[in-house]
């Protein structure tokens, strides 16, 4: 009797087993499809005009004619700057670019706008963010026995921008704000050479042409 029992059970997985299998297939097909059309959407077509698609080549192709050398040199000026990062042992820390993040924050509440107002504003995210902030940084640690700002140069300033600040401000009350605005603009004009410099000594192979 347990033995007839037991054939039976084990006809009965048989018979589910093969069940599964037989749905297996179309399922396992659906989802490759599913997939395919998911890769499609997101990496082939841009957009659908009337079940017409414009592909995303296309619109490369236009940025790529509009400003394709820009953003190319843009990376190539990146890709040797983290170079010379490298080079010079510079490391920028999480605890670095948060804090600078924290003083972008406290600046736009003053002006009633959060990070993430801003961010939406100018089309890029956080992680983009702390990109940027990451590349300054080190370009701030590689140029910083180039960037002297002299007291004359901060009263000077001051006198000649007046308008710029509040009325009765004195110098004092401003002085640290103009002596980051000066490092700034001393910042781009040493940066602009240093890194044509290193443009023309760097074996630079261009593919593409624009």
């Amino acid at each position: 009797m347990f033995k007839k029992l037991f054939s039976k059970i084990k006809f009965t997985r048989f018979l589910s087993k093969a069940r599964v299998k037989k749905l297996a297939k179309p399922l396992i097909a659906i989802i490759i499809i599913t997939a395919i059309l998911l890769c499609i959407r997101l990496f082939v077509i841009a957009a659908l005009v009337n079940w017409r698609p414009v592909f995303r080549t296309s619109v490369i192709k236009e940025l790529e004619k509009q400003s394709g050398r820009d953003i190319l040199d843009s990376l190539i000026d990146k890709a040797i700057v983290y170079q010379e990062a490298r080079v010079n042992k510079i490391d920028i820390s999480k605890a670095e670019i948060e804090n600078e993040i924290s003083v972008i924050n406290e600046l736009l509440k003053k002006q009633n706008l959060s990070l993430d107002e801003a961010l939406t504003y100018r089309g890029q995210t956080k992680e983009e963010l702390k990109e940027e902030i990451k590349l300054q940084k080190i370009i701030e640690k590689i140029l910083a026995d180039k960037i002297t700002i002299t007291e004359e140069e901060i009263g000077k300033f001051f006198s000649n921008n007046k308008t710029l600040f509040a009325k009765g401000e004195q110098l004092e009350d401003v002085k640290e704000t103009i002596k980051q605005q000066l490092s700034q603009q001393k910042l781009g004009v040493e940066y602009k050479k240093w890194i044509d410099e290193l443009r023309a000594k760097a074996k630079i192979f261009y593919f593409v042409k624009y």
